[in-house]
């Protein structure tokens, strides 16, 4: 009777113990399977693009591209950043033939500011080239060829034609040399600046700008070229060149300094980089600025002829 009664109780035991795992697997999330893509967005102030992943079953490249093109379109979690298809502009259409995707954009496109653009184009040439038959993007405005801000064509492009703006999230410290162009009497001097801490979190381009914003150090016996007023709005650096956006402030000259001097300061300075070649200034985000006979929308290459080679 005892034994009955044990034999019971087991089985009695065993079932519950069934019930409470079958309960339990019918209540877990079932794992993700697909693929990890990766979906680019903008950051708010314009000074990069950031990431978030993406899991995606499709294997169809057609599908694939235009479910990729949705999901740039979803507003991202984070306040700080935004997506890289915004309201202000929609993908009209796509097509992919020979490993080239087409994608035509509406004439709202035409109203981002030269940053902004620069940055939608590499957060979609990025993420689309991500699929597996994808090697180039082009870019369209209601079927015809997109214009950059200085007038160029832009023909197809790949992900390793922007270099790497993907913001961290590492706050790391390390110390730089920086050559930064200030002025003398006639023209520019060279500083090299060494042991400098920089800042992970900071790019180096800001750095650079922000410090002559601020004026020589004691001891460099030049003088400063831009207005310390100035707020710089937004830099950022893709395929060699140097976007910086600075507010009206830009316009308002220090005494004894050119525009020249205030230009090619910045210019040679950014240029002292080696992933930079040329250098575009924007005020308020519009490119389009006749600056003292000196129309800003052009990008400005390395001026040696302004510099003195000593004191």
């Amino acid at each position: 009777m005892i034994r009955l009664l044990r034999n019971k109780i087991t089985c009695v035991m065993s079932i519950s113990v069934l019930l409470v795992l079958l309960l339990t697997a019918c209540g877990e999330e079932p794992e993700p399977t697909g693929t990890v893509y990766r979906v680019y967005h903008l950051r708010n102030n314009d000074t990069g693009i950031m990431v978030r992943d993406y899991v995606s079953e499709n294997t169809d490249a057609e599908q694939l591209i235009e479910e990729l093109i949705r999901a740039m379109s979803v507003p991202s979690e984070r306040f700080d950043y935004r997506n890289a298809i915004s309201g202000d502009f929609q993908v009209l259409a796509y097509s992919l033939f020979q490993g080239q995707v087409t994608i035509e954009l509406s004439e709202h496109y035409r109203d981002l500011t030269s940053i902004s653009e620069v940055l939608t184009r590499a957060a979609i040439v990025r993420t689309l080239t991500q699929v597996e038959e994808v090697n180039v993007v082009t870019m369209t405005i209601r079927g015809e060829p997109l214009i950059d801000g200085s007038g160029m064509f832009v023909g197809a492009m790949t992900a390793d034609m922007f270099i790497d703006i993907v913001g961290g999230e590492l706050d790391a410290y390390t110390m730089v040399s920086l050559r930064l162009y200030f002025g003398l009497e006639d023209g520019l001097f060279m500083i090299d600046r060494h042991d400098v801490i920089h800042s992970s979190n900071v790019a180096i381009e800001r750095l650079i700008v922000e410090s002559l914003i601020g004026g020589p150090l004691d001891g460099e016996n030049v003088i400063a070229t831009l207005n310390p007023d100035i707020r710089l709005i937004s830099i950022t650096t893709t395929g060699g060149m140097c976007y910086v956006n600075f507010d009206e402030q830009f316009t308002q000259l220090l005494p004894d300094v050119s525009v020249e001097m205030a230009i090619y300061s910045i210019v040679n300075s950014l240029v002292e980089l080696s992933h930079i070649s040329q250098v575009r200034i924007s005020l308020g985000g519009a490119a389009t600025v006749i600056f003292d006979s000196i129309n800003l929308a052009m990008p400005f290459e390395r001026n040696l002829d302004l510099v003195k080679q000593n004191k």
